[in-house]
């Protein structure tokens, strides 16, 4: 299904399939965006390019990002659609497939306009290279030609003219010399439709082989454009010389070919009668081998020209309408006119940060560009699209990089609105929020994530990572709550690793600070160690830190302690002996409970009154 021989035509969720001209880009619907799997992959896919655009332009600031790394970028973005149509067509979406066909057919020729091309050089190479990307069908008729070698039926030779036509129109004059061979006859029968034997015609072959060998190729990089242009003259004057010679007389396939690589009318008007030629290989057959060192500047020109040939006149597809607006250097209505046919801003946001990188055209006056548009409009498309990732909640993550990209306050205002309207699910997502909100300072967003994950705990029952993200979120009120509920409703247990990540946090709560000191006496009472657990207990006591309503809770812990025969020290006794009669009293225990503290108090505190006499020197 090529790109040139198939399209389509949205009209509401239908997809209508047109032949044989139509190359309409189409909109694409919306469900196709972020919903699938393919999608998705490529949505990540194409922000981790961008991310290394970013990283380029600020390891060059304030030069422009190379040429040669903007292309390369570029080309990365490019092979990211082209997987996603080999995936889409794996699968048997074929509309969708061609969409994104579409899509990498206009971004090519964009890239050869605004990124790659100089505009004070020939823009020939990069078209030629255009054209043998989007038009190039040696795939699928070399296969068949090997098929049936050593000796091809007529129809497979005609196959192959056909290709040697293709490749010499596209300008790739050499891959057209390799095909040759295969047209020659073989044990002197005469498949051509030329005349002649076959010694003659591989003569003609041989010598047609040398002229498209030796047709001259610029590269724009390493070339010299006067030699170019001097090479280019002397190989149009041999060829010239070769038509007038008739060497080719007696075969028309190679007399055909020799006109083309003259450029002369009668060549071209024989090749558009072969209905081999798009409109846009025409243009690059035109520049090829007629206006070799055409500027890309001047390509609206001929394109013009060609199009009025072909009896397109006004009535162009929405494609060329945006091929037209690049030979502009419009880049205002490029991004327009995509942004309404193909209804999404991917293609937008990336082309326009590559320029914006790039610089190319900043210090340019002898184009048509309007560059101080470029940073507005990159940041309107960076917007639009960070916000339509950032509602999708199975990729949201990935909008951040694009707002990170813009300048202050803007960044961090848009960050945090969206932010703010997410809903973690799982905790994961919820570390990732506070992670953003923490790398952009976002004070009041962290907070607000962080409580919002604390309540969602809280009514799960979940009371100790409440209490974690009550803490993270700085608000006491609800950290106390969280704390009364772990004391009065739950065992005042706290796993000790949780803790321990807590210790900073505790001045933010009174309900905390004794929950820390309580948790350790537990630890002390565990590990059997109950004279460093009382001391623990009485400094709880001493700092009046123990709430009333878990004072029957510390009762049972000393009824525990006077079950194992602790002895208390004598500031220890007063401390605990002031609690429960002052603090706790009759009515808060049962009398049996109470009768039972005090005799051992009491006894604690009449041990070390007798400790006290026994060691004190007796007076003769």
């Amino acid at each position: 299904m090529g790109l040139q021989t198939l399209a389509f035509d949205i009209s509401g969720s239908q997809v209508v399939v047109t032949r044989p001209n139509s190359s309409e880009l189409g909109q694409l619907s919306l469900k196709h965006f972020a919903d699938e799997p393919f999608m998705r992959n490529f949505i990540v896919s194409s922000a981790e390019v961008f991310v290394l655009a970013q990283k380029q332009f600020k390891s060059c600031y304030p030069d422009p990002v190379p040429q040669t790394t903007i292309t390369a970028l570029s080309q990365m973005y490019r092979g990211i659609i082209l997987e996603l149509v080999q995936n889409l067509k794996d699968v048997g979406d074929l509309e969708t497939a061609s969409l994104y066909s579409n899509l990498d057919f206009v971004w090519n020729f964009c890239e050869i306009i605004f990124l790659s091309s100089n505009p004070d050089l020939p823009v020939l190479p990069y078209l030629i290279d255009w054209v043998r990307i989007n038009f190039d069908q040696s795939s699928k008729i070399l296969p068949e030609v090997q098929q049936e070698l050593p000796d091809l039926g007529q129809q497979c030779i005609d196959k192959v003219w056909k290709l040697i036509y293709t490749h010499v129109f596209h300008g790739r004059t050499r891959e057209a010399a390799k095909l040759l061979p295969f047209v020659n006859p073989r044990h002197g029968n005469s498949n051509s439709n030329g005349t002649g034997s076959s010694a003659s015609l591989k003569n003609k072959i041989d010598l047609m082989t040398e002229l498209l060998e030796k047709k001259p190729r610029y590269n724009p990089r390493t070339g010299s454009f006067t030699d170019f242009e001097s090479s280019w003259e002397s190989w149009r004057e041999e060829c010239v010389n070769r038509l007038d010679q008739r060497v080719f007389y007696g075969n028309e396939q190679l007399t055909f070919i020799c006109h083309v690589l003259c450029g002369n009318d009668e060549g071209f008007i024989e090749a558009r009668s072969k209905n081999l030629l798009t409109w846009y290989e025409y243009l690059v057959m035109l520049i090829n081998y007629r206006f070799p060192v055409v500027r890309p500047s001047a390509l609206k020109g001929y394109a013009r020209k060609v199009v009025t040939e072909f009896g397109l006149g006004d009535s162009l597809e929405p494609r060329d309408i945006i091929l037209f607006h690049a030979m502009e250097y419009d880049i205002v209505n490029v991004l327009k006119e995509i942004q309404t046919v193909w209804n999404n801003p991917w293609y937008s946001i990336h082309f326009v940060d590559l320029i914006f990188a790039g610089g190319k055209f900043s210090e340019v006056t002898d184009v048509r560009i309007d560059y101080s548009s470029v940073p507005p409009l990159r940041a309107h498309f960076i917007i639009d699209y960070g916000t339509t990732i950032m509602e999708h909640k199975p990729i949201w993550q990935i909008g951040v990089p694009y707002f990170e990209a813009l300048e202050e306050p803007l960044r961090r205002q848009l960050i945090g609105k969206c932010i703010e309207r997410i809903n973690p699910k799982t905790e994961m997502e919820a570390q990732k929020l506070v992670q953003i909100a923490g790398k952009f300072n976002l004070a009041d967003e962290l907070h607000g994530i962080c409580r919002k994950v604390a309540v969602d705990k809280l009514q799960c029952g979940q009371m100790q990572n409440a209490l974690l993200w009550a803490i993270k979120a700085g608000d006491n009120p609800l950290t106390t709550h969280i704390v009364d509920q772990i004391l009065f409703e739950g065992d005042c247990q706290i796993e000790p690793s949780l803790l321990e990540s807590l210790r900073n946090a505790i001045p933010c709560s009174d309900r905390l600070v004794f929950l820390s000191g309580f948790c350790d006496f537990r630890k002390l009472m565990d590990k059997h160690d109950y004279p460093n657990a009382v001391g623990k207990l009485c400094q709880l006591i001493k700092e009046d830190m123990i709430p009333k309503r878990i004072h029957h809770k510390i009762i049972q812990h000393l009824i525990t302690l006077a079950e194992k025969n602790v002895k208390f020290r004598a500031n220890e006794t007063t401390i605990l002996m002031e609690f429960v009669h002052m603090q706790v009293g009759l009515s808060k225990i049962t009398p049996e409970d109470f009768t039972r503290l005090n005799v051992l108090l009491v006894c604690n505190r009449a041990q070390e009154i007798l400790t006290m006499f026994n060691n004190k020197p007796f007076k003769q």
